[in-house]
This record gives C-alpha cells, structure tokens and sequence, in this order.
C-alpha cells in the first residue's frame, strides 16, 4: 500500500474505507435529492446547501487534521456530506414531498 500512498495513510487503512464508503454514500444519497431540486429550477438552493457544507468542511479540517492528520480529514469529510445530505433532504421534505418522490431508494 505505501508504494501508492504516504506511511500514515496505510496505517490507518482499516479505519479510512468505512469512513469514505459511508461518506460516498451520504454524497450520492444528497446527490440524487439535489437533482430534484435542480429538476425544479432552484439551483440557488443548492448553492447555498454547497456553500453551507464547503465553510463546515473548512472549519472542521482546520480543527480536526493538526489533531488527527488524515483520519480527522476522512472525519470532516464524513460529518460534511451528512450535514449536507441533511439540510437537502430536510429542504425537500420541508416543502411536502414524500421520500417516494424524491427517489431515494428504501433501506
């Protein structure tokens, strides 16, 4: 692993992938909200949800990498795209949609 990376990325392998599934999986899962709300012309909102999680993830990598290095940035990455899947999903079920129309599949 260390021929594609730095020492302390391989070290910490085991705890990154969880991490980084489930953050793909937060983004993908906002994605597929966002695209509705694209669908209907309000691509301010998603902006503004864009701009919203972009200064989170700023502060939290200045306060979470000199602490926990690349560990604290798969953290803030996670903590980033939950929040953003959160006010997406809060913004569309706000406005009276069921999950079923948003298309987000059923867990």
């Amino acid at each position: 692993m260390t021929i594609f990376t730095t020492v302390e990325i391989a070290q910490h392998t085991y705890t990154l992938i969880p991490i980084f599934v489930m953050s793909t999986i937060m983004y993908e899962v906002s994605a597929i909200i966002s695209n509705t709300i694209f669908v209907q012309g309000k691509t301010g909102v998603i902006t503004m949800i864009g701009l919203v999680s972009d200064g989170v993830n700023v502060v939290l990598n200045l306060v979470l990498i000199p602490i926990y290095g690349v560990v604290g940035a798969a953290v803030t990455l996670l903590i980033t795209n939950t929040i953003q899947l959160m006010i997406t999903a809060h913004y569309e079920l706000d406005r009276g949609m069921e999950v079923d129309e948003m298309h987000v599949p059923q867990i």
